[in-house]
């Protein structure tokens, strides 16, 4: 399978990388930047993954850890020319200059692959988010009859009727600006109505590194577990792609 990647080198995009090479699929890893001063030519994925979804007593992995401690492979500089020392590219990988946000470039990446994948998300370091729902709808417009799988956030999921994690008191009032975005993400997906093959995947309300198990529960917008590994979400992100059961809708995935 032919798989274009948006926020490839991200806290979830590189797990997703690394899962589907393993599984022998062609991952294009696509960004804006391709010098060496690009985050991405530094590692597989930054060190701190986004909890957008949690409460702020979860911000931890299951272990206390801090996330993105574990030792990962890195890759070489995106665009950088080849030397001596410099990391060999991971057998399937390609990178590739684009933005998610240019309808020409978007629509030439779909007809190039079988599937697009966005892992990117709102800015942390304060640009406006209407940016990222731009992004997301340049994408739904011209992915054509390629199916887009977006990786979203969690606060939207509902943990009683009517009652949504965001909604709880404990919700860190830092994060509730990026819910509310995603909340918005979702909404744009869905006013697609049939034009779209869409999904929108959210993690347990706590996500970090761990143990690669294989193991998960799906659900939809309700919460079914508290914790998932990013590892375990790349892997159904992945088996996802590979036999399409949702479309169309939000799926939850935990532990």
């Amino acid at each position: 399978m032919k798989i274009a990647l948006y926020g490839a080198t991200g806290f979830v995009g590189s797990r997703i990388v690394l899962e589907a090479l393993s599984r022998d699929h062609l991952v294009t890893a696509i960004s804006r930047r391709l010098d060496r001063s690009s985050p991405a030519g530094s590692a597989v994925g930054p060190a701190t993954p986004s909890f957008e979804s949690s409460p702020a007593s979860a911000v931890t992995g299951a272990s206390g850890a801090t996330p993105g401690s574990e030792s990962m492979p890195t890759f070489p500089p995106l665009g950088a020319p080849p030397g001596p020392t410099a990391a060999p590219t991971p057998a399937g990988l390609r990178v590739r200059r684009g933005d998610a946000a240019e309808p020409i470039d978007v629509a030439r990446v779909a007809a190039e692959h079988d599937v697009v994948v966005s892992a990117i998300s709102p800015s942390r370091t304060g640009q406006r988010h209407q940016i990222f729902l731009h992004a997301l709808s340049v994408l739904a417009e011209n992915v054509g009859t390629r199916r887009l799988v977006v990786v979203g956030g969690s606060g939207s999921l509902q943990v009683a009727p009517g009652l949504r994690l965001m909604d709880m008191p404990g919700f860190s009032p830092r994060n509730l600006p990026e819910a509310i975005t995603h909340v918005a993400a979702l909404e744009l997906l869905r006013d697609t109505g049939a034009l779209v093959d869409w999904l929108y995947v959210s993690p347990a309300p706590a996500i970090g590194p761990g143990e690669r198990t294989g193991r998960y529960r799906i659900g939809k917008d309700e919460v079914v577990g508290d914790w998932v590994s990013v590892e375990d979400f790349a892997v159904a992100i992945v088996d996802e792609l590979e036999v399409p059961r949702y479309r169309r809708t939000r799926i939850h995935v935990a532990h």
